[in-house]
């Protein structure tokens, strides 16, 4: 955990949540919130045959280019931008000064 910029969390075979932040101490500032949530989903989850590998993190990633992308308004300062797939899947960023200060995606 520690240096990480963001994680991807996957279930089984399926990629189920990837969140990326600015830099390793807000990562570090939200990790046991993101751990708790993402334990429960792989308790319900069933074994599954195939493992998730980096290239299947890395294709979703290059997909979010691909996503239709519209700004939201901003909780607080920033600018939100929000996305959905043809699949379901959600994407969020959040951006300041040009910075990307969190990314998610929560696969479906």
């Amino acid at each position: 955990m520690e240096g990480a910029y963001g994680v991807a969390v996957a279930v089984g075979a399926k990629v189920v949540a990837i969140d990326l932040f600015d830099k390793p101490s807000t990562c570090q500032k939200v990790w046991n919130r993101l751990m708790s949530g993402f334990v429960l989903d792989a308790i319900e989850s069933e074994q599954a045959e195939r493992q998730v590998e980096a290239p299947d993190v890395e294709r979703l990633l290059g997909n979010l280019r691909q996503f239709n992308w519209e700004q939201a308004q901003a909780v607080g300062e920033g600018e939100e931008y929000r996305a959905e797939s043809p699949t379901g899947d959600l994407a969020s960023a959040l951006v300041l000064g040009g910075v990307l200060l969190h990314g998610s995606v929560v696969c479906q």
